[in-house]
């Protein structure tokens, strides 16, 4: 039996493995996403948004803290799972209810700041109230 072509090139993009097909489907377009209204972006509320590098090369999808909305504009502050965390522990904040903000896995706050022009595409929960203390009463650093 011949195989599709469209089953051959989703085959070459993705390979024969399902799990890395199933990966590859969740990966956002930012160019189809609807952002997340306005009066639902409120202040230590867990967002996945587009969020720009801190060298301003690019941007990367990502779960970020709400630090403020106004009007289009959206101040954030990144959220991180990587281990280099670990080696620079002054510039994150680690979440103790990391679980409890809709994340997967063990977290920490960057301590930059950025602001983005409204390109939230879902919530993924609110900081409990010790991480929410812990992260509007810590200085940042603004990018």
């Amino acid at each position: 039996m011949k195989e599709s072509l469209s089953r051959q090139v989703r085959r070459y993009q993705y390979g024969p493995d399902p799990e890395l097909r199933r990966l590859n489907r969740r990966i956002r377009d930012w160019n189809s996403v609807r952002p997340v209204p306005i009066n639902a972006i409120r202040q230590g509320v867990v967002v996945w948004a587009d969020v720009p590098f801190a060298d301003g090369t690019g941007s990367k999808g990502r779960p970020a803290v709400v630090i403020d909305a106004s009007g289009s504009t959206v101040t954030l502050q990144p959220v991180t799972s990587s281990l280099s965390r670990r080696r620079c522990p002054w510039r994150y904040l680690e979440l103790s209810g990391w679980d409890e903000a809709g994340l997967s896995r063990p977290c920490a706050v960057q301590q930059r700041r950025v602001q983005v022009d409204r390109v939230v595409t879902e919530i993924l929960g609110v900081l409990n109230p010790y991480d929410h203390s812990m992260v509007f009463a810590w200085s940042p650093i603004a990018a």
